[in-house]
Order: structure tokens, then sequence, then C-alpha cells
């Protein structure tokens, strides 16, 4: 929460500049305001045809046998966190009145994009073709969210693991796909 924020695209810009509006609201206004920043969400009831949500395109692409398009060498490493997980974490911020607005909510765990394949080829039982395409400027090396705030002050600890995940969200994509 303490990190320096300087975000380099428009996404991660229109994201900080409404938290800080909200804590200048609650600044000047007096309201609690608490703010989650979530990691990278997965999960059921994902949008697929979005360019957001790797974990989604990804098991999408896979289940159709297409190949799996990866930007750069596959080591760029993410922190993704089960939809269920965020939930309680809402959840829980509902009724928080300490003295904190900011907490990460993510799993704490950082995955390559290439781990993410091999997790999603040992849980499907298949290999998947990768194509590597050439890598992205703007794509940050190593995004792992440090959620020991929110342990703390949320009493939050995600609770599940990234396979088991994987596994629900498989589930649900092959009712829909």
């Amino acid at each position: 929460e303490k990190h320096p924020t300087e975000p380099t695209v428009s996404y991660g810009v229109t994201k900080l500049a409404i938290e800080k509006y909200l804590l200048l609201f609650q600044q000047l206004h007096g309201v609690d305001i608490t703010i989650l920043r979530v990691a990278n969400p997965f999960g059921e009831r994902q949008r697929l045809e979005t360019a957001q949500g790797v974990v989604g395109a990804f098991l999408s692409k896979a289940l159709k046998n297409q190949s799996i398009e990866i930007w750069g060498d596959g080591k760029v490493i993410r922190d993704y966190i089960y939809i269920s997980d965020v939930a309680d974490a809402c959840a829980d911020a509902l009724g928080y009145k300490g003295e904190h607005s900011v907490f990460n909510i993510g799993s704490g765990i950082g995955t390559s994009l290439n781990e993410l394949v091999d997790v999603i080829e040992s849980t499907l039982g298949k290999k998947l073709e990768r194509e590597y395409l050439p890598s992205r400027s703007f794509d940050v090396p190593i995004s792992v969210l440090d959620i020991s705030l929110a342990r703390k002050e949320l009493n939050w600890h995600p609770s599940v693991c990234l396979r088991d995940g994987l596994q629900k969200t498989l589930a649900w994509l092959n009712q829909i796909i």
C-alpha cells in the first residue's frame, strides 16, 4: 500500500485517479473510504471477449484448442486471485473501522505466464501450443501484492489456490463453451 504509484498506462492512471479522488472526498467530507487494490482476479462469469483477464483468455483458448499468445518470453510475473477470495475481501472490508483506507488484495504469490500455462496444461491433462509475441514496453516485469495489511486489519486471507481456482473456472467454462 505504501509502494510508489507511477502507472505507465492509461488504465493504471485512471484507477489511481479514482483512488485519489476517493481519498480527497474522505479528507474533505469525513466519509469513511475503503479501497481494495485487487491483483488479477479470475473465475466464473469472467468476460472472455475482453482483452483483460489473462486467465480467462488462456482457458478459453485452451478449451477451443487455439494457441496461447504470450507477449515476451513468458517470464512476466503476476499475482492471480480467485474471485470468491475477492468477494470475501469485499465483505470483510464492509465493516472495517480502522485507520487504514487502502488494502492490497491478492494471493501474495507470483506466477509467471509460463507457469500459468504449465498449471493449465496440468489441469487439462494436455499440452497447449504457445505462441510467443514481441514483448510490450509497458509490462511491469513483476507485480505481486503484499497482502499483510489486509490479513492483519481485515482478518482476511485468500483461501483458494491457483490450481483449485482454475479447476472451478474450467468447470464453469465447460458449461458455456
